[in-house]
Formats: structure tokens, sequence, C-alpha cells
């Protein structure tokens, strides 16, 4: 049914544009062949998702390594779920992870690009555009069927337990007049705009998905709606005229959207637009008991962007770790290209997992040693204080009061194939290192308390400070004359001087030298686990290695 100018002005604004001048003003980009444009398309609802990231990313990956276009699209229709601030949040969680855009959203509110808006709050004008071209061609309808009246059609169908939707017989809307429609309008009645579609759930058809291949879908056969009452598209009808006028080649986003896929596929049709190329990729999932599930914002602290930032996971290590849980064929390139840019990574969309990456914390964890670990001294210094200025001043004010000692202390076993791999993020740095400072050393011990520490050694471990104190501290013998001596030291006390001797007699010894050393370990740092003993006496220096002997005898 094709209507007259005047309904359609009445139905929908005329603002001026036709389709193929939107063609005209959003030409064809002249890319190289072969060059792919791409968008990440969030919603600020106030959440970044992990799961957004790794979609970005992705996204980014394909265009870039096509030469192509990156956009950052912003979908703000669904007021409900809007939230103020949320879209800086967006922009500044791609910046945080580097996941570099060439057209889209700017925080100060703008847009850079020649293909925008890229707020779908401000593209009514194209919106409207294309819905009234599917009016005139009798493609789309105004319907005004009220909530009510929609919920009661829904509860009988799932009496009948027939499909719910705007279909078949319930479709009351569909084959109105020109003159019902006018008076329904002059009475006041609201309305939304459907499509009409012609698909019939009876036939089947093919896609080619870049993931998964070649998908069956049912056709779609539901008068979906595509402009709602307040002037704004829903999701399906804006994913087409963005995606037209942006000329957007390939289209990443969740496997959610395949049950959609007939009506977007319809929709492209309708408009007589070529349809981009689609990858519907699985959301990442989390072990939950026996089985498996999505990580989920309202359960898992772990889905939101900001539990990254807030623990000082490096960018590098998240970007890695997605790329590694994204692409199979990552985790051999990287054995192979240890100190590449990741962004020489070959990502190929194909090698995705089709039933959803596992999230696996102690994978990050290690990844997340793995990098910092290679930075140098000054790297990790500069971002660690970068972290704690924004997340944790009291640690900043503490590393910052000298920072030559802090360099010190980071520069311990950094470096060199033998790098110590102690920090998964910025957050364990201080429970971890705390103790090179003097006061904080103190209260701990005070907390603590020496028979803690030593249990049921009070007597051995008092010895053996009190008699060997200025040994302990000889930071001048140097780290093998050290060894030396503290080996001579240990075996007086009745334990092995190395491995060897303690195996072949392991009942004429109190313990090996490793036990020995845990003494002293424990006694100068309150630790069992922790850096080279030599290196961190030469750090907190003579006066204050013999300070904290003197302290731990004085409280035992």
């Amino acid at each position: 049914m094709n209507y007259s100018k005047e309904l359609i002005d009445s139905l929908v604004p005329d603002m001026g544009l036709s389709v193929s001048e939107l063609e005209t003003k959003f030409p064809p980009r002249g890319l190289k062949e072969g060059s792919k444009v791409t968008r990440f398309a969030p919603s600020p609802t106030g959440f970044l998702h992990i799961g957004g990231i790794l979609t970005g990313l992705v996204s980014e990956r394909m265009a870039h390594q096509s030469n192509g276009v990156f956009i950052l699209r912003i979908e703000d229709t669904d007021d409900k779920r809007k939230q103020e601030g949320a879209e800086d949040l967006i922009v500044e969680g791609l910046s945080h992870f580097k996941i570099n855009y060439d057209e889209g959203v700017l925080s100060s509110g703008k847009d850079m690009g020649d293909y925008g808006p890229y707020r779908q709050s401000d593209r009514k004008e194209i919106y409207a555009t294309g819905v009234r071209d599917l009016l005139a061609k009798g493609l789309a309808y105004p319907c005004f069927c009220t909530e009510d009246e929609l919920d009661a059609k829904r509860k009988i169908q799932e009496e009948s337990k027939v499909r719910t939707g705007y279909w078949g017989q319930w479709r009351t809307c569909r084959n109105l007049s020109e003159e019902e429609i006018s008076e329904k309008i002059k009475s006041g009645k609201e309305f939304v705009i459907r499509m009409r579609s012609k698909g019939s759930h009876e036939n089947q058809s093919e896609f080619k998905d870049m993931l998964r291949g070649m998908i069956k879908v049912t056709e779609n056969d539901r008068d979906e709606i595509i402009l709602k009452r307040n002037g704004l598209p829903t999701y399906h009808f804006a994913h087409v005229m963005d995606d037209r006028f942006m000329r957007v080649t390939d289209v990443i986003r969740s496997d959610e959207w395949i049950s959609s896929l007939p009506t977007h596929l319809e929709l492209f049709s309708f408009m007589e637009f070529d349809t981009p190329r689609y990858a519907h990729i699985s959301p990442i999932m989390k072990m939950d008991g026996e089985g498996k599930r999505k990580l989920s914002k309202r359960k898992d602290p772990e889905a939101s962007v900001e539990f990254y930032m807030q623990k000082g996971f490096s960018v590098e290590a998240i970007t890695e770790y997605l790329l590694n849980i994204a692409n199979s064929s990552f985790e051999p390139w990287r054995k192979e290209n240890k100190d590449k840019d990741l962004k020489e990574f070959p990502f190929e969309i194909s090698k995705m997992s089709k039933s959803g990456a596992l999230f696996d914390m102690k994978k990050l964890e290690f990844v997340g040693k793995e990098v910092l670990a290679r930075y140098d001294t000054d790297k990790f210094f500069g971002l660690f204080i970068e972290w704690a200025e924004k997340y944790n001043k009291e640690v900043a004010t503490i590393f910052n009061g000298d920072t030559n000692y802090s360099k010190r202390i980071f520069s311990i076993e950094r470096g060199g194939e033998k790098s110590r791999k102690d920090f998964a993020c910025f957050d364990d740095v201080f429970e971890m290192t705390k103790y090179f400072f003097s006061d904080l050393f103190d209260e701990e011990v005070d907390n603590l308390g020496s028979s803690e520490i030593f249990e049921d050694k009070k007597d051995l471990v008092k010895n053996i400070l009190t008699e060997n104190m200025d040994q302990i501290a000889n930071v001048d013998l140097g780290k093998d004359g050290w060894i030396l001596e503290m080996r001579e030291i240990a075996s007086k006390y009745g334990f092995a001087r190395d491995a060897k001797s303690f195996k072949e007699n392991p009942d004429n010894f109190k313990g090996q030298f490793g036990d020995f050393a845990m003494i002293l370990r424990k006694s100068l740092t309150l630790r069992a686990n922790t850096p080279d003993l030599f290196l961190i006496i030469e750090t907190i220096g003579v006066e204050e290695t013999k300070r904290r002997i003197k302290k731990q005898i004085s409280l035992i």
C-alpha cells in the first residue's frame, strides 16, 4: 500500500532530503580494495563491559590491518538506559586501552569525521528520510496499537503456545486504509512505524558469517517497529541506516543478534542497500560450578573495565590477554615474537572461538606478571605512579617520597633473562614491597610479633641474629662473598651448607641452607617469598638492616 505524500508528511516530518541525496552526501569512501570499515557502537549505559573492549579491539584490528577505517558510534536512542557521563566513560575506556579510532565521538561532545553525526540521537533527519522512503514504497506503515493492546496479544499468543510478536493475524494495523490512518492521527492517537515484512516463517535461507561460516536463518515475518513514538529509530533500522551511510563494510557484534539477522537482511533489501559482512562473536564465558555462563555485569566485578583499571593491570597485559582468548594463533605467535608490538599480530576473525572464550583470572595474572617483568625500572615506576596517583594517593605519596629509593626497590632482579615476576598488577605492589619502608616494617612487625613469625625456633633465631648481626649486614663482601659467609654461619648452627650434603645425610642437620636463609629473610622482611635477600639488604642499607635485627631480637 503506497501512501500519499500528505499522509507521509503527517507521519514523519519532511527533512528536505532523499535517500539518493544521502548517497551523494555520504559517498563510498574510495579506499583501496580489501580495506575494511568497522565500528564499535556501544550504548551509553554507564557500564563498559570487558567484552565491549574485546569487540572494539577486534573491530579496530580488522580495520587498521587492512588500512581501513575504525569508527566509534554511540547508540543512544534508548532514553531509559542512557546514563549521564557514560559517553565519556566509553571514550576514556577506548583511550585507556589504546584502541584508537579514526572517526566518531570525542569526549568534548564533538565529532571527528565526515560521515557523522556519530551519535544516533543527532541523526534524526537521516532516519526520517529512510522511513519516509519505505512509507512511499509501501514497505512501512503506522501502528496505533497501545502497550495494553500489545500485552493482550502477547498473552493470548503465550496461552495459545504460538510465537509472540507482530505477525500474521496479530498485525491489526497492517491494512488500515489511508482514511482510517488519517482519522486516528486527527484524534491524537500515538503511533509507531513498522516495517511491512514480506517474509514467511516457513522459508529458510543461508547466510555466510565471517566467523561461523554458513548459517541457516528463518525468514523474518514480523512487522518490527523501525521508528518509535519519540521519532527515534529502533536498533534494527538505525543499524541499517548508520552502517550504510558510514559505509561500514564489516560488522562485528555479539551472537545475541543472530536471531535479528533476518530482520536486518530484509531491511537492507527494502532500502536497496548492499549488506555488510557480519561476524557474530560469542560472549566471554566464566566457569560457574560445573558449567559455563556469560561473564555478567550483575554478578562478576571482573566484567567491568573499571575493575582492571582500579587493579592496575597494564594496558599491554589486558590487550595481550584478550588477543590470547580471541585468536587461537596468538600464543604461538607471541612465543616466536616476544618483543614485537602487539599491533603486528596478524589477527584473523575466523580463528575466534565460536562457543565463547573462557575467562581465566589466573591466566590474566600470569600474562600480567610476564608483561610487567618486561618493563625497565623507569617505565615500571612511571606507570605505577600514574596508576597510584589516580587510584591510591596514599601509596603514591609513599613511593614519591624518595623516587630514587623507590626505583632501587623496583630495579631488584629486573631485566635480563630471569627478571622477577612478582606483580600481576600495580595493586599488588604495595603489599609486596612495603617492608622496604622502615615505619611500615615496624608497624607490621609490631602487629605480627616475632613469636608468630618464628614459632618454636625463637631461641635459635635469637642466637643467630645476636651473634652474627655485623656479618649479615656486611654488603661489602659482594653477593658471592656474602653467600659464602652465610653458608659458613649456617653450618655453625647445624644447617647443611648445600643441598647435596643435606640430601646425603638429612638426619645430621637442622635443615637445609634455604631454611637458614628463611630465618634471615623473615627477620628482615616478614615474608617467606621475596627477591634476592642480598639485594634487599643492599637496598635498605647496613644501618637499617642492623636496626631491624635489633628490633627482632628485642621482640623474641
